[in-house]
């Protein structure tokens, strides 16, 4: 790895610990590394890797003009799955998962946020579309649902075609500044 990406996936670490450590420290995200999620990954880390892709398509985005709130990425990103944590208990099926979790999940999210705004609630519960029908309200609200479907791809294709992990190196990294930082 060169040194400009090496660079690079710092700095986006570095952001993302220090806008989502609290919400990364919350019991129940922790939860989220214990839970499958699309077969072969865990809620945790496909939830690491949307937040990874978020703020890599945020700076790619403000580069060409577009004003995107970084923050509101990361915030939405970080806490866009957690309402499908305990799935099994919660819903009948996969369609009522895809249906209900972004409901849940801002309602979650609310918990664990208490200033929670209006737009970072919108991006939550609508990250979904186009399987549900209301989409984002907001230029981070696609992002997230953009960052989500594309981390679902490469987290599939890396898992059944290339047989290596999407962003290891980078969610170790994360996951190291943040549950080891305070040992």
């Amino acid at each position: 790895m060169n040194k400009e990406k090496i660079n690079r996936q710092q700095l986006i670490a570095l952001e993302i610990e220090k806008i989502g450590a609290t919400i990364m420290r919350n019991p129940l995200f922790v939860q989220g590394f214990s839970q499958k999620h699309h077969g072969f990954t865990t809620v945790g880390d496909h939830t690491l890797n949307v937040t990874i892709a978020g703020s890599k398509l945020a700076g790619k985005m403000s580069k060409v003009g577009f004003k995107v709130d970084r923050r509101d990425v990361i915030i939405g990103a970080l806490l866009h799955d957690i309402g499908i944590i305990g799935r099994d208990k919660k819903y009948k099926n996969n369609y009522e998962t895809g249906q209900r979790h972004g409901i849940d999940s801002a309602k979650e999210a609310a918990e664990i946020v208490p200033d929670l705004t209006p737009k970072q609630k919108d991006i939550i519960e609508n990250h979904m579309f186009p399987v549900t029908p209301r989409p984002p309200r907001s230029v981070e609200g696609v992002v997230v649902t953009l960052a989500d479907k594309w981390s679902s791809i490469m987290e599939l294709i890396c898992h059944y075609l290339i047989r290596k992990e999407y962003n290891a190196d980078l969610r170790r990294a994360i996951r190291k500044r943040i549950y080891l930082k305070d040992e």
